[in-house]
Parts: structure tokens; C-alpha cells; sequence
């Protein structure tokens, strides 16, 4: 045993080749003082000698050396067959180790990461732990080199295995990067050999192509999974025997550039498909950029018949190939898959950033979904997330994992993070409080830009909804178990339910048999900055209705208002003396409603409500008169602003009422209705009492683009009286 109580002989084995001798002994006190047995080199001869004796299982490799550069040495590796994970480190600037990485990975060579020179101790060790993660894990405790067996398979062990049904599936989930909901797995084949162990599929994959296995190990691989996803959401104890999540899971089954071509094939998996009552929408053929290419004309009449099948397609590995960006944009993908190289270097390479974003933005621009694949570490997680990156896969999330041990894998995920929900719930401090006009005017708004009964924000707590604004309902809440808003939480997109009562989920809820009597639905999650689903903002009805994307664009627009109230608004921007918004939070939700607006041709209108005074009042007001009155006019405003979606000071002495979805000649309307209630407030006054002596006005905004900065010059566009 060692110091460390790690039998050497089970220790990894890191070689190392550097030229500084510094440099050499600190990787190596660090290594070995995390387990590892360690032989430190300064010339390449030295090196090879222990490659060829010892079988390293992980080799950091300096660049930059003086008897031959690190690309000679990876040669050399290439040659010899070498299958150790390798940390390329070196000095020079990011490109030329992006280049020396990628070079190396396309020859074959397991790289696991690049290591600029100087870096931390944490950076190493990191590096460290990924490099044992891609070991082969037989490779950890084998016998000595000398005695050990060809790992190599032959083409007649795999055909033995596939006939013997000896390889298994494992699977890696991908989850939303925004929430962390699991949104499907990726199935991939393992083969445990009797006397090789654990054969990787950058291996037996080669073969089965060679032989013409390849169709047949497909199929075995896509039964065995469509099969597995079918049967998942009766293995999962969650207490809720339709569990959203489980019964919408995407599956992504790897396709070789060998089986293309293969109509009969793709006919085929989708009877597997139609055999396990999996929709073929829920499955994603993954094809790598090279392969998708290798004859554009022949993969865009493939690949468009599988779309048309209802098969989701996929392009892994995006970046590393070298097609034409004009064929990729051709091609009817659903998908793009960031390739690993570039998700692992991102934090420590400008370059491999720019591609992520590149990718990122490319996908949100063709209407595309982006996976990231190789996510190991939370901060790259949020760079992920900063980008509006949909999907992460990688060991964050979790390792491929066997069917037997998904089920506890995802009861306690779920719970993790329905305990991080209920924290951030808890954390607005809003539960049970009383109505908000910030709220309430978003929740006016909706019901009225839908035209439906009524429009909610719901606050889901652990076993009740709770709402927060409810136009037009009188309920405060229901029971978690018969809300439809559950269920809205459990996805990341909007629910639409246009006819509850033929719905096979909820035409039996009690909201929909009961008062009230629900038919209509439709509702978008609300997150907060850690991703956490707290609620909704949703629209109900007592009648069908359809709902459109249009419509969805405008539900997801006012959602994210009520995110941005939830954050903070501006709620404490208050004018102290009258109570309402003051003029800062008046543009900014002028603004906000200005755009939406313009977004989706809402007409809009505004009452200027501007007090009647002379300078020389406004610097002699000792007495408070012009205060108390323009006091009065502010309570009066608010009094008779009822459907306003804002009331509030826009600049000083002028209170403004904005009103969307109100055209014009039923803004002048109001704008009368108002003028003569404050004409009749004021000859109901005593002779004692201060007159109410104002301007009002009325404008229509459906038109007005840019900032909302002076209101007034709009304002006075129209009738003044």
C-alpha cells in the first residue's frame, strides 16, 4: 500500500514529457499526492522507452520541446497504437494548442483536454480527473504490460456478441440548460468482452461498418432502447403515474454513415416505434457532419424523407468537420450538437468560445435546438446558459447510466430540484400577500389581448397553487394535484389545452367537471435566474379556442414581464406624494408595453392628464395648494383609470393613463368620460374647496417606435381640451 492507502498496482499511471524541470515536478507532486503513480521525463527517447514498457494510462505532453515538437511525439503515439488519455500543455497561445488538439484527435489519439501554460493547481487536477474518467476502466487494474492480452476484438467476437445479444445499451441523459428539466437520453452501445473487458465504441463501432454488422447492431441497439423508453415511466415510483417529463422524453440513436442510405432500414426502426407506441417525433437520428456530407444530394433526399416520417434529426459533433455552410443550412435538421472539444476548452479558450456562440446563435437563427456536449463543470454551465443554449449533456448531468439504475437516478434528481424550486418559491416572499397593481396590470392585460375569461399568476407552492393576480376570477387558489398548472411547470414551453373536456389527461379534473368549468387553457412558466420554475402566467376559458404561435409569441412576451416583476420591477419607484408610479418606472413600463404593442399590432392610446398652473404658483406654494391639488388630480386618475394598463407620473405636474387594445375613437371616448367627471367633480365642490383645473388629452401610439422619452409631444398629437 501507499501513503495514500491506494494499491499501486491499481493506481493510474501518468507519464510525463516536459523539458522544464520545474514544471515536471510540480505536475508530478501534485498528481502523486492525489493517488497516481507518476514517472516524470525530459527527452523524447525516455519517454517512448516507458510508453512502450510501462502503458501509461494518462500522458501530459509538453509541446514545445528541444530534441522534437509535440506534434512529432503524437505521431509517434499514433503510430504505436496508443490508447492513454492525453493532456496536451504547452505555452504557446490558444490557437496553436486548439490546432495541436485537434490534429491529434483526428488521428486518432484520445485527448482529453489542453493545459496552458502557467496553470493552477485546480486546473490540473481537474484535468487530472477527466483524464481518468476517459481511462477504459479495465485499463486500471490490469495485469503487467508484458503479460497482458491484445485488447484488440476481432470481427468475429462482435459478430458472436451481436448474435448473442451481448451488447447492452446504456444511456446518457440531456437536460434544459435554463432549468435543468430532463428533456431526453442519448442511447449508446457497450460491449463487455469475456477476456478484453470493456470495449469502447470508437472500436467495435469501425468494425461493425467493416463487416457489415453495422445495420444489424443498429437495430439491436434501437430495439433495445425504444423498448427501454416505453416501459421507463411505469418503472419510475414518482407518485404520479403520467409524469409529463417521462412520457415526452426524446431518444437519440447514433446512425453510421453506412446505414444512410439504407431505406429499409429507417422503414424498420419506425415499426419498432409504432411496436412500443413511441411517436416517431420523440426520436432523434443523430448523424455526424462528415457522414450527413459525404454526398449532399444523396443525405437531402434521405434525410427529408426521414423528417417527413416524423423522425427529429440530429448533426453531431458540429465544427469538427469542414462542410460547406451552405449545404449544412440546406439540410431539414432539428438539431445541432455542439462537439465536445470545443464545450470542454471553453472556459480557458477565446477560440472555442466563439465557436460555441457561433453554433448557439446559428441553431436559434434556423430554428434549430442546440446540445452542448462535454458539460463537466458548472461554470460552463452558465456560460451555456448566458448564450440561450438549449440543451447540456455531459458528466454535470450525469455519466451514461444502464436502465436498472435510471429510475433512483431520476426520483432523486426530480426531488433535488423541486426542493431548489420550493427554496426560490419561498425566497420572493410573496405567498399570501395582497394585490399588486404591477401584477394585476399584466393579468388585465392578457385577459384582454386574448379575450379570454381570465388571465392568472399562479405561485405553485408544495401542495397548492396560489394566485398572485387573477383577472376576472374569484378563486384564490386550488390543490397542486388538480392544477393545470402543475403540470405547465413540469416542461420548460407553454401547456395549451384547447378542449379540457376531451383531453385524456385532464377532461375528468374537477375544474373541468366542476365549477369552473374549464375548457380552454394556456399557460408559460415562469423562471427565475437559477432556473427555477416558481409559477405561471396563464389564460382560462369557458369555451374552446384555438391558439396559434402568434399567440404563444405574445403569452411568452408578457411572461417575461412578470419574470422581470418577480426579480424586483421597479415597484419601489413611487411618487411619494400621490402614491403611483413616478416618471422612471412610468417609461419603463411605457416601454415594455410599447413594444409589445408594435410586436403584435396592439392598438395603443394614452390620457395626458396634465394640472392647470401658473409658474409663479409652483414657486410660491407655501400653503401646499398646488400639492393638494395636484394630489386630488392623482387620486382622481387612479379612481377612474379602471382597464388603464398603467397610471402614473410621466413628467412633473402630468399624469398619464395608458391604455392598450384601445383604439383610438374608444380612447377619445374615455378621454371624454373623464373630462366630464372631473367637470362634474369640480361644480359639486363648495365655494371654499380648490377646483381640479386640468388638461386632458388623448393620442393614439399603435405607430410610435424607439424610446418612450416625452410623452407629451405624442400626447398633444391629439385632442386637447
Amino acid at each position: 500500500m501507499t501513503a495514500n492507502g491506494v494499491a499501486a498496482e491499481t493506481r493510474t499511471r501518468l507519464l510525463i514529457l516536459d523539458d522544464d524541470p520545474m514544471i515536471g515536478a510540480t505536475i508530478k507532486r501534485i498528481a502523486e499526492f492525489d493517488g497516481h503513480s507518476v514517472v516524470y521525463t525530459e527527452r523524447a527517447s525516455d519517454f517512448f522507452q516507458q510508453v512502450d514498457d510501462w502503458d501509461p494510462h494518462i500522458i501530459a505532453l509538453d509541446l514545445i520541446m528541444p530534441d522534437m515538437n509535440g506534434v512529432e511525439v503524437m505521431e509517434h503515439l499514433v503510430a504505436r497504437g496508443c490508447r492513454a488519455a492525453l493532456i496536451v500543455s504547452s505555452g504557446v497561445g490558444d490557437r496553436v494548442l486548439d490546432a495541436a488538439r485537434r490534429s491529434a484527435r483526428e488521428n486518432g489519439l484520445n485527448v482529453v483536454g489542453v493545459l496552458p501554460k502557467p496553470f493552477s493547481a485546480k486546473t490540473l487536477r481537474g484535468m487530472l480527473q477527466e483524464a481518468v474518467r476517459a481511462t477504459p476502466e479495465t485499463r486500471v487494474a490490469r495485469p503487467d504490460p508484458v503479460e497482458r492480452i491484445n485488447p484488440t476484438p476481432t470481427e468475429a467476437d462482435l459478430r458472436a456478441a451481436v448474435n448473442a445479444g451481448d451488447i447492452r445499451v446504456a444511456y446518457q441523459p440531456k437536460a434544459r440548460c435554463r432549468s435543468g428539466t430532463l428533456a431526453g437520453f442519448e442511447a449508446l452501445a457497450r460491449w463487455d468482452h469475456p477476456d478484453h473487458g470493456n470495449i469502447p465504441p470508437d472500436v467495435f463501432v469501425p468494425i461493425a461498418e467493416t463487416s457489415g454488422l453495422i445495420d444489424r447492431l443498429t437495430l439491436q441497439v434501437a430495439s433495445q432502447a425504444l423498448r427501454w423508453l416505453a416501459d421507463l415511466p411505469g418503472e419510475v415510483r414518482t407518485g404520479d403515474q403520467n409524469d409529463p417529463v417521462l412520457n415526452r422524453l426524446q431518444l437519440s440513436l447514433n446512425i453510421s454513415a453506412r446505414t444512410l442510405n439504407n431505406r429499409a432500414l429507417f422503414d424498420e426502426l419506425a415499426a419498432i416505434c409504432r411496436k412500443n407506441r413511441v411517436p416517431l417525433d420523440r426520436v432523434i437520428l443523430e448523424l455526424t457532419e462528415t457522414s450527413a456530407m459525404e454526398d449532399a444530394a444523396v443525405s437531402l433526399n434521405t434525410l427529408t424523407h426521414l423528417r417527413l416520417q416524423g423522425f427529429s434529426l440530429s448533426i453531431d459533433d458540429f465544427g469538427t468537420g469542414y462542410s460547406s455552410m451552405i449545404q449544412l443550412v440546406r439540410m431539414p435538421f432539428s438539431e445541432i450538437k455542439i462537439d465536445k472539444s470545443f464545450v470542454m476548452t471553453a472556459m480557458n479558450s477565446s477560440e472555442s468560445r466563439a465557436v460555441v456562440r457561433s453554433v448557439v446563435d446559428l441553431g436559434r437563427s434556423l430554428g434549430l435546438e442546440t446540445t452542448a456536449e462535454g458539460v463537466e463543470d458548472e461554470e460552463t454551465m452558465r456560460y451555456l446558459k448566458s448564450l440561450s443554449c438549449d440543451i447540456a449533456q455531459g458528466y454535470l448531468i450525469s455519466r451514461p447510466l444502464f436502465a436498472e439504475d435510471i429510475p433512483a437516478w431520476y426520483v432523486e434528481r426530480r426531488a433535488k430540484l423541486e426542493a431548489r424550486r420550493i427554496d426560490a418559491l419561498h425566497r420572493l416572499n410573496l405567498l399570501d400577500t395582497p394585490p399588486e397593481e404591477r401584477f394585476d396590470r399584466i393579468t388585465r392585460l392578457a385577459a384582454d389581448a386574448f379575450g379570454v375569461n381570465s388571465a392568472l399568476i399562479s405561485l405553485v407552492d408544495k401542495d397548492r397553487q396560489w394566485f398572485k393576480s387573477r383577472a376576472n376570477f374569484s378563486a384564490e387558489g386550488t390543490p397542486r394535484k388538480v392544477a393545470f398548472c402543475n403540470r405547465t411547470i413540469e416542461g420548460d414551453g407553454i401547456l395549451v389545452v384547447e378542449d379540457a373536456t376531451v383531453d385524456p389527461f385532464f377532461r375528468l379534473n374537477p375544474l373541468v367537471t366542476e365549477d369552473p368549468q374549464l375548457r380552454f387553457y394556456a399557460g408559460r412558466p415562469l423562471f427565475m435566474d437559477d432556473g427555477s420554475k416558481v409559477g405561471t402566467l396563464c389564460l382560462i376559458d369557458g369555451k374552446r379556442r384555438e391558439f396559434g404561435d402568434a399567440d404563444a409569441s405574445m403569452l411568452d412576451a408578457l411572461g417575461e414581464m412578470v419574470e422581470e416583476e418577480l426579480r424586483g420591477g421597479l415597484q419601489t419607484h413611487l411618487n411619494h406624494v400621490t402614491g403611483l408610479s413616478d416618471s422612471a418606472a412610468f417609461r419603463y413600463y411605457a416601454e415594455r408595453a410599447l413594444e409589445i404593442g408594435d410586436r403584435f399590432q396592439l392598438p395603443i392610446a394614452m390620457l395626458g392628464m396634465e394640472l392647470n398652473l401658473k409658474t409663479s404658483e409652483i414657486e410660491n406654494d407655501e400653503l401646499g395648494s398646488v400639492r393638494r391639488r395636484y394630489n386630488r388630480l392623482a387620486q382622481f386618475a387612479e379612481r377612474h383609470g379602471h382597464g388603464a394598463f398603467l397610471v402614473g407620473h410621466y413628467q412633473a405636474y402630468k399624469i398619464g393613463l395608458l391604455y392598450i387594445s384601445s383604439t383610438l375613437p374608444s380612447a377619445q371616448t374615455l378621454c371624454q368620460n373623464l373630462r366630464d367627471d372631473l367637470a362634474g367633480h369640480n361644480s359639486g365642490l363648495a365655494p371654499a374647496e380648490e377646483p381640479i383645473n386640468a388638461a386632458v388629452t388623448v393620442c393614439d401610439l399603435a405607430d410610435y417606435l424607439g424610446a418612450f422619452t416625452d410623452p407629451t409631444v405624442q400626447a398633444h398629437r391629439g385632442d386637447t381640451a
